[in-house]
């Protein structure tokens, strides 16, 4: 059975990488840096094609810095996959990289990961990656590739988010969109980013901006995030794009040490890899509400909007829910 596109799998072909980002849940419970073998990766492809998978999304680290990186892409459209992902700090897109890319310009999307302005992409990111960053957009836009920014989005960039998305979609038209992840933090983060993260107000407040922002022209979408679609429809917002959740039973993540999760920055793990357990996992695992979704007034009312599990705690750590305080908050 062929899985639809937005069913991915994801491998992290590494975990080196070019920088050491504040916000990077990679950093966490990272003892040593290493790529994943190419015959694995193959293994892992062919695997995945032969459940149903035609996405296949590769991450890091920085994934561009894998030496079989080119060579995984050939492979993975000659047994059938139709379209290519992979995340980057845009750093490593030379002219001849992307020059080398464009062969597979229309299988291949890339997301690039900007933290909003200079200042604030650089406090994230290290004085000196901004104008990097976006000379690896630039390249990536000249050889016509299929480019969607990705930004994390938090409290110092809350205010400043109506002009970063005009400075955007005004200089660089020919990107795909804009994508935001909302700042959240993981178990043994490497960097303390807690006054970085929304409030549930904070959050009503994105996603009335983004409302208007759409209405305006703009193509701004959330990442793992059906809660901005759901406080859209409390407060009948038009232009809010739906969301999946975080985990999915059929978005499976093959991390580098071949332990299997639902997401990549998940610390829940299903097994580690072996041959034939990518379909083992599928179809073992089916979609429930958590035993916190079922404890929870707003249960019914989740589930008929397709959300079966709690905000991630990450989000904030806090005791109650973050989407039970958001929720507590507009009904």
């Amino acid at each position: 059975m062929e899985m639809g596109d937005d069913n991915a799998l994801t491998i992290e072909v590494t975990t080196k990488c070019n920088l050491r980002c504040k916000n990077c849940f990679a950093l966490a419970d990272l003892p040593r840096k290493l790529d994943m073998d190419y015959e694995i990766a193959k293994s892992i492809v062919r695997e995945g094609r032969e459940v149903g998978y035609q996405v296949l999304h590769l991450t890091g680290g920085e994934p561009t810095l894998w030496p079989y990186f080119f060579d995984l892409i050939y492979y993975s459209l000659q047994i059938g996959y139709r379209k290519i992902q992979f995340n980057t700090n845009g750093i490593p897109l030379s002219e001849e990289f992307c020059n080398r890319l464009k062969e597979y310009r229309e299988m291949v999307d890339m997301s690039i990961s900007i933290n909003g302005t200079k200042e604030l992409h650089e406090e994230v990111r290290r004085h000196g990656t901004y104008q990097r960053a976006i000379k690896g957009l630039e390249n990536a836009l000249k050889y016509q590739l299929n480019i969607e920014i990705f930004t994390t989005i938090g409290k110092s960039l809350l205010n400043e988010l109506p002009n970063y998305a005009n400075m955007l979609f005004t200089d660089y038209p020919n990107i795909q969109g804009l994508t935001l992840i909302q700042f959240h933090r993981v178990e043994n983060d490497f960097y303390d980013v807690k006054e970085e993260l929304l409030t549930p107000r904070d959050f009503v407040k994105l996603v009335k901006q983004i409302s208007l922002l759409n209405l305006y022209g703009y193509r701004i979408s959330f990442l793992y995030n059906p809660y901005a679609f759901l406080v859209g429809k409390i407060l009948k917002l038009p232009c809010i794009p739906k969301s999946k959740e975080r985990i999915s039973t059929t978005n499976l993540v093959v991390l580098n040490n071949l332990k299997i999760t639902g997401n990549h920055s998940s610390r829940k793990e299903y097994k580690n890899y072996q041959e034939g357990v990518l379909k083992e996992i599928i179809e073992s695992t089916s979609i429930k509400n958590s035993e916190v979704c079922m404890k929870c007034k707003f249960s019914s009312f989740c589930q008929e909007n397709e959300i079966y599990n709690p905000a991630p705690e990450d989000l904030d750590f806090e005791s109650t829910p973050f989407c039970q305080r958001l929720l507590n908050m507009l009904i």
